[in-house]
């Protein structure tokens, strides 16, 4: 037998007989496994061409070569014949990468790998029973001759103003740890545990906050403790007034926390503290009062003075009571209905009084106007008989000024006159200088005394002021 390549011309005898063989070609991304007809197997990586051999080749065929993707890896066992016998070869092939394998007597294993974020850590078990803990970012392939298993979990994402309880078990003891934020917290052994919080309150997503508020007990579970400053709403059930008006008080509590150690010491659910001492406290505060009482005491309840077992629980568990804040009442259908009316009724004979007041104000107001309308009109004569006072007693005074000033004058001629001429007589001046003086002489009938009348010149020396 004989295998040609082509390409040639053939020209075969009468007792020859051909065959077509087909070649088998690999590509950059395949290889060819040939296997001999004495048993052992070669493996060509392409690119490359091969003709089998009918009396040669048992078989031949192309296979593709496997890609390891990046993240991923892949164990290669190789069984391997030296001096002492047959041992087995291991190798890990990280991606990216290719295979191809070189012998019959090899075999593979897909292998895990774990990658980790910034926020999360590896949690590796390894053969020998020890636990790793490994914070990310990181990855580990997870080799079965070294690991047992890798699991990626997440890092414990802890706020400002947050802080998780954990214990951890040392020789003979748990030992509790507060952690605080903000960090991202990685488990430090095996040998410890996160405390769950699991307090009493509710669970109801959404609710509104002046609706029914149920509280169940385990309502709350959580691992994360908020420590700054906090509300709560509480609504105190079964409230009997001294008249047996039973009543629902909502309140709502402002509160935070001082010392989380007595917290954590002193008791397991503190929101149920608070819901019982409130509780406590008002219906102790309701009891003692009747219906109308309790309506017009409420304000009392905004005060801390009326929740003493509130503020004594809570200092024993490591809380401070900021303040209490009264949001309302529900009362049974019936009794609301008759307060409703009874409010009603006062609000009309409210409104009666208030619309009268308003009336009788606005006569008090025209009647006040009237009163200041006519008080001006008075003083304005009052101020006008003034003026016109003064105006004539001023006309009067600039008269007088002016009289004095001519006497000034005329004096002061005088004492010219003397002082030029001492015997000159100012009498006989005068009379010369004002002209005839009518003297009437008159005589008494009983002493037949005559009365001299005053000249002018007289009458005008006695009332000058000099």
């Amino acid at each position: 037998m004989e295998v040609l390549q082509g390409p040639m011309q053939i020209h075969p005898l009468s007792y020859h007989s051909l065959e077509k063989i087909e070649p088998l070609v690999a590509s950059e991304q395949q290889y060819i496994e040939i296997r001999f007809a004495d048993g052992h197997t070669e493996f060509k990586a392409g690119p490359d061409r091969v003709v089998p051999h009918p009396v040669d080749h048992v078989f031949a065929k192309v296979n593709d070569i496997s890609y390891v993707q990046r993240g991923a890896a892949l164990s290669v066992y190789r069984k391997q014949s030296d001096d002492g016998g047959e041992s087995i070869q291991r190798i890990i092939l990280e991606g990216p990468c290719t295979y191809m394998p070189k012998s019959t007597t090899e075999w593979t294993k897909k292998v895990d790998v774990k990658v980790a974020s910034d926020n999360e850590y590896l949690l590796v078990q390894l053969v020998g029973g020890g636990v790793e803990f490994r914070r990310g970012p990181c990855s580990l392939i997870v080799d079965p001759e070294l690991y047992i298993k890798a699991e990626v979990k997440p890092a414990t994402q802890i706020g400002d103003q947050e802080l998780i309880v954990v214990y951890r078990q040392t020789s003979n003891r748990a030992v509790r740890h507060l952690v605080r934020g903000p960090q991202m917290y990685m488990p430090q052994s095996n040998m410890e545990w996160m405390h769950e919080f699991s307090w009493t309150g509710t669970n109801e997503p959404n609710r509104e906050i002046g609706g029914p508020n149920k509280k169940k007990v385990d309502g709350l579970k959580f691992t994360k403790l908020r420590t700054c400053p906090a509300k709560m709403y509480v609504d105190v059930e079964s409230v009997r007034t001294k008249d047996n008006a039973l009543l629902v008080a909502k309140l709502m509590i402002f509160f935070r926390y001082e010392d989380i150690d007595k917290m954590l010491d002193n008791t397991n659910d503190p929101f149920g503290e608070i819901i019982n001492a409130t509780s406590a406290d008002v219906i102790e505060f309701g009891v003692s009062r009747k219906f109308e009482e309790f309506l017009a005491d409420t304000e009392k309840l905004n005060s801390l003075e009326a929740y003493a077992q509130l503020q004594s629980v809570a200092s024993k568990i490591g809380l401070a009571i900021d303040k209490v804040v009264f949001r309302g009442y529900e009362a049974p259908q019936p009794l609301q209905k008759m307060h409703d009316c009874a409010i009603e009724q006062r609000t009309a004979m409210a409104l009666a009084r208030e619309e009268e007041e308003e009336k009788q104000k606005i006569a008090d107001i025209a009647l006040q106007r009237d009163s200041q309308r006519v008080a001006q009109q008075h003083e304005m004569e009052r101020a006008k008989k003034q003026h016109e006072l003064a105006m004539r007693t001023q006309d009067l005074e600039d008269k007088l000024r002016m009289r004095k000033a001519e006497f000034d004058l005329e004096l002061e001629r005088l004492r010219a006159i003397k002082s030029i001429d001492e015997s000159a007589d100012i009498g006989k001046y005068l009379t010369a200088k004002e002209g005839n003086i009518r003297i009437v002489q008159c005589g008494t009938l009983l002493g037949g005394q005559t009365w001299q009348p005053e000249s002018e010149l007289d009458q005008m020396s006695r009332t000058s002021p000099y």
